[in-house]
């Protein structure tokens, strides 16, 4: 099994489920970095000879994606409203594939999260609510997928460049996928 951790391009423009402005994203590669150095030094991942793969685009990595790897999409959005600070999940829904695990994935991975960090918890959401490119790798993957959202209001844009910050998202999606791993065997 190998576990693909994407630092995802955000949604830069458009708005989320509930309606709400999002004005741009940051980059979640430090938090990808992070979520991949915290799970290569759990023994979960060691015992399992798990392989824990970063990657930018992941929608070019799909023809490596087999059916029991698993993909984590980390997106950071930028809203005009406060009330868009938080943490959402998002999960593929298609009779082709098995959507229940990718919607557990997104539950758990998102949960892991909010009880790593002091974020508002939004809620885990179909893919089909939002038609964004974006989501296209977490669609598309034949392995099990979910995409991570952390939102902030654009006036606290600041606060995801501070490492430490990045870390603790990255160590909480990490205790997600985890429990994830965990709740598999």
């Amino acid at each position: 099994m190998r576990i693909f951790l994407e630092a995802g391009a955000g949604f830069n423009k458009g708005k989320d489920v509930y309606g709400r402005e999002i004005v741009g994203s940051a980059d979640s590669e430090n938090i990808v970095k992070s979520c991949a150095e915290f799970l290569s030094s759990q023994k979960e991942i060691r015992d399992q000879d798990i392989k824990v793969l970063q990657t930018k685009r992941a929608v070019e990595r799909l023809g490596d994606i087999d059916a029991d790897d698993l993909l984590v999409s980390v997106h950071v959005n930028l809203y005009r409203d406060s009330a868009g600070e938080g943490l959402r999940g998002y999960y593929r829904s298609s009779r082709k594939h098995n959507s229940e695990k990718c919607k557990a994935l997104a539950i758990t991975v998102t949960k892991g999260l909010h009880d790593h960090i002091d974020l508002y918890y939004h809620g885990v959401f179909n893919e089909q609510r939002n038609s964004s490119p974006a989501l296209e790798p977490v669609v598309q993957t034949k392995g099990l997928g979910a995409l991570v959202e952390v939102g902030f209001s654009d006036g606290n844009k600041d606060k995801i460049n501070n490492a430490m910050f990045a870390k603790n998202i990255g160590d909480g999606i990490g205790i997600g996928i985890i429990r994830h791993l965990s709740a598999l065997h």
